[in-house]
């Protein structure tokens, strides 16, 4: 995900900021939740970098990229993303 908008994760982690996927880019993968709004964001963030997933990502990558778009677009209607 910071490759397709050439985010840099260190600087990223040192000075949080918003910005696309940051929300999951400086958020531990293995332990809370995401409440709607921000799923919502994340969604049209996954919705706005397709174009570039689909130029830069290998067949398996981009099945993912699909996967986790989908799983925020259902979240973002009053529910929440857990993870896990």
């Amino acid at each position: 995900l910071a490759d397709l908008d050439d985010i840099d994760l260190r600087s990223l982690r040192r000075n949080p900021h918003p910005g696309p996927f940051t929300e999951l880019l400086n958020n531990a993968d293995n332990e809370g939740f995401i409440g709607p709004r921000t799923c919502a964001k994340l969604a049209a963030d996954f919705e706005t970098y397709r174009p570039a997933a689909v130029a830069g990502l290998p067949p398996w990558a981009l099945d993912l990229y699909d996967d986790w778009a989908a799983a925020f677009t259902l979240a973002a209607r009053d529910g929440v993303g857990r993870l896990h």
